[in-house]
């Protein structure tokens, strides 16, 4: 008993002297986690680097960041061939910042997977032909039509998109994706 006491007396003592030093910092320790994930990825461990990713997003829900763990989720989903959950973490990705190309193309990629990608032309061809201004329907035609290899069509899309969105940072991968069919 008498040695408990002194253990305790000794943390107390610890903690007074520390003062107010433990600090909860959940956007770098979300930051942290995706880090992990990444290790985990990069060695194989999917399920630990899906959990990390998790923790991540836990931490923080709601930021530009988030996107990119959900994205992380995603690859980790899609090489465990959980497509269904992989799509879901890539349009979660795009939906809270759709400024990342790499976020459609690999949205794009589990669709070619799961031999889904004539049902997402369709799709986006529907929207197309309602409403002609709408970028991000351009942007999924065309990178749709590049993993099916119809260039032309492609280009097309990929066009109509750079027509709509001149500034934007994506539209920098964009340009690039063309800059291959302008040699």
């Amino acid at each position: 008993m008498k040695i408990q006491f002194k253990y305790l007396s000794l943390i107390i003592i610890i903690l007074a002297v520390q003062g107010n030093t433990y600090v909860i910092d959940p956007p770098k320790n979300a930051v942290w986690h995706n880090e992990q994930g990444l290790f985990y990825m990069q060695e194989g461990y999917y399920y630990q680097a899906a959990c990390e990713y998790r923790l991540a997003i836990s931490l923080s829900s709601n930021t530009a960041a988030t996107a990119t763990f959900y994205n992380n989720l995603g690859i980790v989903y899609q090489r465990a061939q959980k497509d269904k959950w992989a799509l879901e973490c890539f349009q979660k990705a795009i939906q809270m910042n759709p400024n990342f190309l790499e976020y459609y193309q690999n949205m794009i990629k589990v669709y070619k997977t799961k031999s889904m990608l004539t049902t997402l032309i369709n799709k986006y061809s529907k929207i197309a032909k309602k409403s002609n201004a709408n970028s991000k329907t351009w942007l999924v035609l065309g990178l749709a039509y590049l993993e099916m290899h119809k260039y032309d069509e492609a280009v097309i899309c990929l066009n109509k998109f750079k027509k709509l969105e001149p500034n934007l940072l994506l539209t920098e991968g964009v340009d690039k994706i063309l800059d291959q069919f302008n040699r």
